[in-house]
């Protein structure tokens, strides 16, 4: 994103998605009596009979010198919504308690086709005022930073991940996903701006560009918020994400630029917007 998690850029979904019931959601379909057909994550109901068996994952607890959040916002290389057709511009780390412990700009070494400004705030010129460095020494930092044993926790991490060139298994050991965590029982995903506004009474303002030092201090304490939680009160918290206070979501960057900056394509999540025929993602 954009960083994408969560969102596009660091924050993966803005607003919400809200799957149908049988649709889109990481779940155990089993029927009664006869097997149902599978295609992809969708399954292909053949009968009317149907179990649900939630298999969310558990918020996993660690030694809080394991944890970390990181967040990378995105300019756009390419006019696919397609991870590979964003580079990273900016990113952040936190520790456990939200301490800010890095944070840089970044030069793309490809050409940038656009800033994607309403996410990144950045127009052409902008990076080499801020003194930017390159991805390869920002990777050397994190590395510095991040003990092998390491948890990235944040906003569907696995795009702030593939863009900082991090290896799972050698710089760190696991990614924990609050899209996932912080997932409704209907299957509903909110994006790191609503789950804040919601739980934390912290807004963001909508018009304003992503902050990788906000998204990664929020994610933190959404993770201690959930960690701290019994499975019941996880589950009430999970629920107030679609108290009628709250709902709909505000809008979210990529609904208010009509799914496209520049040419370049925003719906990630959704065919119908798509403009750029790239695959879609499931979740994040």
């Amino acid at each position: 994103v954009v960083g994408l998690g969560l969102v596009f850029a660091g924050t993966c979904l803005a607003g919400a998605y809200r799957p149908s019931r049988h649709a889109r959601s990481r779940r155990c379909f089993m029927k009664r009596a006869a097997a149902s057909n599978f295609r992809g994550d969708e399954p292909k109901q053949t009968s009317r009979e149907l179990e649900w068996y939630d298999v969310r994952p558990e918020v996993r607890k660690y030694d809080s010198s394991r944890l970390f959040s990181l967040d990378v916002e995105c300019v756009a290389t390419g006019c696919t919504h397609a991870r590979r057709h964003r580079s990273a511009c900016e990113l952040a780390l936190v520790n456990s308690i939200g301490t800010l412990l890095f944070h840089t700009y970044i030069k793309p070494s490809e050409y940038i086709v656009s800033y994607l400004t309403p996410y990144t705030g950045l127009n052409h010129g902008d990076l080499d005022r801020l003194k930017p460095i390159s991805l390869r020494q920002a990777l050397q930092c994190l590395k510095a930073l991040l003990p092998k044993n390491a948890i990235l926790v944040g906003q569907c991490p696995e795009g702030d991940v593939v863009w900082t060139g991090l290896n799972k298994g050698r710089d760190f050991v696991d990614t924990v996903d609050l899209a996932e965590i912080f997932r409704t029982s209907d299957g509903t995903l909110s994006s790191l701006r609503h789950v804040a506004r919601v739980l934390l009474n912290r807004e963001f303002p909508a018009e304003k560009p992503h902050d990788p030092r906000w998204d990664a201090s929020v994610s933190m304490e959404l993770y201690n918020l959930a960690a701290a939680a019994s499975p019941d009160e996880l589950e009430h918290i999970r629920q107030q994400l679609l108290s009628p206070r709250y709902w709909p979501p505000i809008p979210s960057t990529a609904k208010r630029c009509g799914y496209s900056i520049d040419g370049v394509c925003l719906s990630m999540y959704s065919e119908t917007n798509c403009t750029c025929g790239a695959q879609m993602m499931s979740t994040c």
